[in-house]
């Protein structure tokens, strides 16, 4: 099978597998094979579809047990039930001795797929992450920082998302779609997420009574 090239491949050290997902994007052993190898850390995803084998690392001096203390460090500084990302994390002050490495913020997330403490998903072009064991989607991460805010402007809710998370969103339809069907209220008028109906309506009996 041509995914078992990624671990078999004794030559190369950095290999690209773009052409793999694009053939083989539909194969559900190729992403289980896949995400076992990076829990298993045996490759890191150092860029999108740029995989660096592990021996490669530890060339240069990197341990595993150098990346079990850097996520131990990330669960410490993150609250439990919360949605981060690498990006946010380091937005809020956390520093590491990883860091000095030089990679993106692509590779150090992907470090943290080794952490089966963590669930997380791709969303909006980067990987967010939740402390904490639960099925977490686009919705679910959207809708959580609508509810802590309360009240938020599509467009404050849009950056919050790019400059915090490091998310890419091009269209606020997105953005919008992405809470239907729950409990957030969207008034296009106003072009303002609601963390319920009654969030809603209590914000327009105060402005009515101004």
């Amino acid at each position: 099978n041509d995914f078992l090239v990624i671990k078999t491949e004794d030559n190369e050290d950095i290999i690209d597998i773009s052409s793999y997902r694009k053939r083989m994007a539909y194969v559900q052993m190729f992403s289980q094979k896949l995400m076992e190898l990076k829990r298993n850390l045996e490759i890191i995803e150092f860029e999108p579809n740029q995989i660096i084998n592990f021996r490669k690392l530890k060339m240069s001096g990197v341990t595993k047990e150098m990346i079990q203390d850097f996520c131990n460090e990330v669960y410490d500084r993150v609250d439990d039930r919360k949605y981060f990302s690498l990006q946010q994390v380091k937005l809020n002050g956390f520093e590491s001795d990883l860091f000095d490495l030089g990679f993106s913020d692509w590779f150090y997330s992907n470090l943290l797929l080794s952490d089966e403490r963590f669930s997380f998903g791709m969303m909006f072009g980067n990987l967010i992450f939740y402390k904490g064991k639960e099925p977490i989607t686009i919705k679910s991460f959207e809708r959580e920082l609508i509810k802590t805010a309360g009240v938020i402007d599509a467009y404050d809710l849009m950056s919050e998302l790019t400059e915090m998370y490091g998310c890419e969103v091009h269209e606020k339809s997105d953005v919008i779609y992405k809470v239907q069907g729950t409990e957030i209220y969207y008034d296009k008028i106003l072009d303002r997420f609601y963390a319920d109906e009654d969030t809603y309506y209590r914000e327009i009996e105060e402005m009515g009574g101004d």
